[in-house]
C-alpha cells in the first residue's frame, strides 16, 4: 500500500441523473474500477458540487429538471473545467450528439447501459479514445 508523498489520488466521480436507480448503478460500476463517486440530480446541483471540489470526470444525463444535460456543458466549458464528461442518452439525436461534442462531451453511453458498457466506455476515454457504447 502506498502512503505519503507516493500515495496516488483517488480518482472521484460525479454522477448527474434525475434517475436514483441510474445513478446506483452507475456507482456499482464506477467504485469496482477505483473511484469515489458523488451523485447529484439535477444540473445545478452538479455545478456546484464541480466548483467546490473538480471530479476526475462526469457521467451526465442530457434529460434533466430544470438545467439540461447540455446547459451543464455549456457552463462546464465557460467555467473552464476540462473534464471528461460522458453523456448518457435513451434516444440518441444527431443534433445532441453534434452539439455535446461541441461543448467538450468525451463519450456517449446508450440507456439503460451495462456496468461492462459503462466501464469499457470510461476505460476508453480516459485512455482517449471517443467511444458510442450502445449495450
Amino acid at each position: 500500500m502506498r502512503t505519503g508523498k507516493d500515495a496516488q489520488p483517488k480518482r472521484r466521480a460525479l454522477i448527474v441523473d434525475d434517475d436514483e436507480l441510474i445513478c446506483d448503478y452507475a456507482e456499482i460500476a464506477l467504485t469496482a474500477i477505483g473511484f469515489e463517486v458523488q451523485k447529484v440530480l439535477t444540473g445545478e446541483a452538479a455545478l456546484d458540487a464541480i466548483q467546490a471540489s473538480p471530479p476526475s470526470l462526469v457521467l451526465l444525463d442530457i434529460r434533466l429538471p430544470g438545467m439540461s444535460g447540455l446547459e451543464v456543458l455549456q457552463r462546464m466549458q465557460a467555467m473552464q473545467a476540462p473534464l471528461p464528461v460522458f453523456i448518457g442518452m435513451s434516444v440518441a439525436w444527431e443534433s445532441t450528439e453534434r452539439e455535446a461534442l461541441s461543448l467538450g462531451a468525451a463519450a456517449f453511453l446508450a440507456k439503460p447501459f451495462t456496468i461492462p458498457g459503462l466501464v469499457q466506455t470510461v476505460e476508453a476515454a480516459l485512455d482517449g479514445r471517443f467511444v458510442w457504447i450502445d449495450d
